[in-house]
Order: C-alpha cells, then structure tokens, then sequence
C-alpha cells in the first residue's frame, strides 16, 4: 500500500533514475519526506514481525527453558484501579487541534512551493 498508492516509484533501467507518480508525488511532497515516511512505515513493518516472530518463538518454549522471557515484574494493576476516566478528557479535543492546527501551520510555512502556487496561476 506504501509503495503503490503513496509514493508508486517507476525505475528507468539500465540508468539508476526513476520518477514518482504517486499521491504524495502529486502533492509536490518532497523527495526526503517521501524517503522518512517510507522508512518509518517500513521499520514499523519490521518491528511487527519482529514482534509476531518472538510471540510464537514465547509460545513454543517450555516454562524452565532458558530461553523464555519473564513476565513483566512490575505491578501496574493500579491503572485498572483508577477508572475508565482521565483527568484531560474534556480538554482532549481542543489539544488535538491546536497541536494539528500548528503542525499544519509550520509545515505550510516550511515548505516554500505551497506559498507560491497560489498566486502563480
């Protein structure tokens, strides 16, 4: 879905050169922003099967087996204790988008084609 949707490469063989036809290509996202999501998508993709590998890998093992990993040894069974309700669950949405608003803010400032698209046509 990255690789397809997102960014959706064409190579140029035998010369190392492509192009991007991708939705963020037609946003006129940069290149280097293109590769951080890229490579952020793909580590997370990497982990999950790190994780789903050592879930099995736990499952298989016998409980005296050197190998098998402990049990998380603190007691976090005060946070079921404390309820369904946190103290910021009114304030939640107005910081969702304040933080949203300044975030589109600085990147709208940033990057310097947004700026003058609209008044050049």
């Amino acid at each position: 879905l990255y690789l397809d949707v997102l960014f959706a490469p064409i190579p140029l063989f035998p010369a190392t050169a492509g192009y991007c036809v991708g939705i963020l290509c037609k946003w006129k996202i940069s290149i280097r922003i293109q590769l951080a999501i890229l490579i952020i998508f793909l580590a997370n993709i990497g982990v999950a099967i790190i994780v789903c590998v050592m879930y099995r890998h736990q499952t298989i093992l016998m409980d005296s087996d050197p190998f098998k990993m402990s049990k998380y040894p603190y007691d976090i069974s005060w946070i079921r204790d404390r309820g369904d309700t946190c103290i910021l669950v009114e304030r939640t949405p107005l910081i969702v988008i304040v933080i949203l608003t300044i975030l589109l803010i600085a990147i709208h400032s940033s990057y310097p084609g947004l700026t003058n698209y609209h008044n050049s046509k």
